[in-house]
């Protein structure tokens, strides 16, 4: 093909910028700090958005700051989560200047994010301006943020192991009608890679039959997340929805051609004809958390702790049983559903990864609570030294409230005051599921997609084309079955299988694993 002049100096004006965004992206990771440089950091975060009090919460916090780090100022931005994602990307397309990033489940593909250059690198700034996370963090955390091996965000500690699926119901119906420990020693014994899933199927059934034998059956179960337990526990995520890991037999599955996700879409169909699920599911948005106020009688959570049942109860106004199908943990090769980046329009990497470090370790902790819950006597008050009682709200401040950040979306979780929805002690209970849990064998597994990329978004609308299979009102759900199952590997699904066995392989021979 032949270049004429103009498209010559195109090009080359395109190279030499992509040439000076690296060098540039370069140069900031390699930056120290000059203690003596006054800083201001922007900080771009999720919320509620501003409150009335964040100015005067933000001015203290500085002032405070000023006591870690001279000459360090923060300005903070909060997003609502509805609003991130689409922020985001415009923050990054105009090189709006961003220092220090939220980031987490409102953003499309983290992957994609590190791979655009949207972030930083962290392993060396890590290294050098926030020793305390290695010390404080356990020895996987950081695997969990990790993309062609080098670490690109700080993941906000939680519970970070993959808690049973969360059942929710009335408890008074569960206590009359619900034998929960079948339930859950059915699930461990599925979850084992046997063939009990049925049987599983069958414990819950028995349970709907009676509400309906007694008029109670209302709306039934909420399918928009109870289909969640039909995903295995012991099956790891590589990444790119809709595909999994068999950490037995490290073989890469295809979820919705899988034998397990079969048996639900055949479960569904005949709890549909039997009415225990409503009859105009496919009119119904079902894809909330709101399965209660639509009058479902059991719904599902994909997150469990032994909190969940008094702050479901008391967000729901009603006594709410809610249990783990399981009782282990895991942890699993997630992208962390919430962290804390470095942008790569930051100027002072060093300067953000040492107010990053304050966020997630116990130096920090005045500031963190600070920034989490604001001024003591104005919006909490304590109860003892590390138990408060927040004023204004119970378990999540919104726009209206006077001021209140989500713990999670700020920096590490267990240096967070307790509140009056945590039971004492509820900080290093988290921690306990953690250092519990079975570490899955490809945890820091991220394949590259680069080669499937089109695959990957051909299968996306394919299994977006059939979702109303997981809800079991098709009448000739079976022949539709069998067509979404051609229409999957029309668009790629074996090809991104193979590729990423592949990868794996690859990987777990490197890792020795």
């Amino acid at each position: 093909m032949k270049i004429t002049g103009k498209k010559f100096i195109m090009c080359l004006s395109v190279l030499l910028s992509i040439t000076l965004i690296m060098s540039s992206c370069s140069k900031k990771v390699a930056q120290t700090d000059n203690k003596g440089e006054n800083v201001k950091l922007k900080w771009v975060c999720t919320g509620a958005g501003k409150q009335k009090d964040s100015d005067a919460v933000w001015q203290e916090f500085n002032t405070k700051l000023k006591d870690y780090l001279p000459n360090t100022e923060v300005e903070i931005e909060i997003i609502p989560g509805g609003n991130f994602g689409e922020r985001w990307q415009l923050m990054m397309a105009s090189s709006e200047k961003v220092d220090i990033a939220w980031s987490g489940y409102a953003i499309p593909s983290f992957i994609g994010e590190v791979e655009k250059g949207a972030y930083l690198p962290l392993d060396k700034l890590i290294q050098e301006d926030a020793p305390d996370i290695l010390k404080e963090f356990p020895d996987w955390l950081l695997e969990l943020g990790k993309v062609n091996g080098e670490v690109y965000c700080i993941p906000n500690y939680q519970i970070m192991s993959t808690s049973p699926f969360g059942i929710h119901t009335k408890k008074e119906y569960a206590d009359k009608y619900m034998d929960i420990g079948a339930i859950q020693a059915k699930y461990n014994e599925w979850a084992a890679n046997s063939n009990a899933g049925k049987e599983l199927y069958g414990l819950f059934e028995n349970y709907f039959k009676k509400l309906k034998d007694n008029g109670l059956i209302n709306k039934g179960v909420g399918v928009g997340t109870i289909k969640g337990f039909s995903d295995k526990a012991t099956y790891d995520s590589t990444t790119i929805t809709g595909f999994s890991i068999d950490t037995d037999t490290k073989q890469v599955i295809i979820d919705d051609m899988s034998d397990y996700k079969k048996l639900w879409y055949d479960v569904a169909a005949d709890w549909y004809k039997k009415g225990y699920i409503r009859n105009d599911i496919l009119s119904e948005n079902v894809d909330g958390i709101d399965e209660a106020e639509k009058g479902y009688i059991l719904w599902g959570h994909g997150y469990y702790d032994k909190t969940s049942e008094s702050i479901e109860s008391t967000k729901k106004g009603f006594a709410t049983k809610v249990f783990g199908l399981g009782d282990k943990y895991y942890i699993k090769n997630n992208i962390p559903a919430t962290s804390t980046c470095i942008a790569r329009t930051c100027e002072n990497p060093a300067r953000a990864m040492k107010v990053i470090e304050l966020m997630n370790t116990k130096k920090g902790k005045d500031l963190y609570n600070m920034l989490v819950y604001g001024l003591e006597g104005k919006h909490y008050k304590k109860v003892s030294d590390n138990r408060i009682e927040t004023l204004g709200y119970v378990t999540y401040a919104d726009a209206d409230s006077l001021y209140g950040l989500n713990k999670w979306a700020i920096g590490n979780t267990s240096n967070a005051y307790e509140t009056q929805v945590d039971p004492e002690g509820y900080a290093d209970y988290v921690r306990s599921l953690d250092d519990n849990a079975q570490i899955l064998p490809t945890v820091g597994f991220k394949p590259d997609v680069s080669d499937i990329s089109v695959e990957i978004a051909q299968v996306a609308t394919v299994t977006k084309e059939y979702a109303e299979l997981s809800y079991g009102a098709l009448p000739n759900y079976q022949e539709v079955y069998s067509e979404y199952m051609e229409k999957l590997k029309t668009a790629g699904a074996l090809k991104i299988r193979d590729e990423l066995q592949k990868q794996l392989d690859e990987w777990l021979q490197k890792s020795k694993k």
